[in-house]
């Protein structure tokens, strides 16, 4: 019976010690603007906890377990409670205010770049420049980003509400407060396509057009619909000059306009509005099976 007692209250020391170790305290600290250091005021903090469900290996998966919002005060600083769970996992934190880019505690906006921030200290906001894209840069006039000029369009509406919903969109205030982006977002990308341009893709023995073909200009892509139409977005313009294009569909050689016109300013130049794109069947018994998409 002793011996019993004794395991039981082992056990009971373990959980306890392991809900200490996991106990995760509230987070507090100040936002200031990255330029001039003066405090954010009515920036909106996310804090998002998410937890592993499933107890079988391999059927797992995750799912929110706790969101708190708050705001930054008159001096900038914010503080939120924290979860006593053992399960849970280290929170997510974004922080936003219109005017300025999205703070991530992982993540860096635009380039992705991995940051490791414990939920403690002086966050600094950099600004949403004019000079970024907006819809006043848009325009056929500077279809071409010449990697100089004051000019990012990684740092579209666009781009900018993909990132934050990449890791979370689940408070009701950041909903509120990304209202206004999020229709710039809309109206950036009907434009973009407005001004983009159109092609077709067709099978190219049997001049058949081909639906479902991917068209990838400078990592963007746009499918083919039923009548092998394509309306590639101008967004593809501002990665890089000239961009990668590529043209693919299973069954179907690979399209590289790098190899068809030599290099890829060759392709840049010759693919127009109206262009055609002629992809070759796959056939084993040809060297050129391995360039098949498969």
């Amino acid at each position: 019976m002793g011996n019993m007692i004794n395991k039981l209250l082992l056990i009971a020391g373990i959980i306890l010690l392991l809900l200490a170790v996991n106990y995760i305290t509230g987070l507090s600290g100040r936002i200031v603007d990255a330029d001039t250091g003066e405090s954010i005021i009515d920036a909106v903090v996310l804090v998002e906890w998410t937890r592993l469900t499933g107890a079988l290996p391999g059927l797992t998966s995750t799912e929110v377990y706790k969101v708190i919002e708050t705001r930054s005060d008159k001096d900038g600083k914010y503080k939120t409670l924290g979860v006593f769970n053992p399960f849970a996992n280290r929170p997510s934190i974004l922080i936003y205010k219109q005017g300025y880019t999205i703070w991530y505690n992982k993540y860096s906006f635009p380039d992705y770049e991995q940051r490791n921030y414990s939920g403690a200290g002086t966050i600094q906001l950099k600004k949403f420049e004019p000079f970024y894209l907006h819809l006043g840069h848009i325009s056929p006039a500077i279809y071409r980003w010449d990697g100089k000029t004051p000019f990012d369009p990684r740092y579209s509406h666009s781009n900018h509400i993909a990132f934050i919903e990449t890791f979370s969109r689940s408070g009701s205030k950041i909903n509120r407060a990304l209202e206004w982006e999020t229709q710039k977002a809309r109206d950036e990308k009907s434009i973009l396509i407005k001004l983009g341009f159109s092609c077709t893709v067709i099978e190219d023995k049997a001049n058949q057009t081909l639906k479902e073909a991917t068209v990838e200009i400078g990592g963007f892509k746009s499918f083919s619909d039923k009548d092998g139409k394509v309306n590639v977005s101008a967004e593809a313009y501002f990665i890089k000059n000239p961009p990668d294009i590529k043209v693919y569909k299973k069954g179907y050689v690979l399209w590289e306009g790098r190899s068809k016109f030599d290099n890829s300013v060759a392709a840049w130049n010759h693919v127009k509005d109206g262009f055609i794109f002629k992809l070759a069947q796959c056939d084993e018994n040809q060297m050129i099976y391995d360039y098949c998409y498969k």
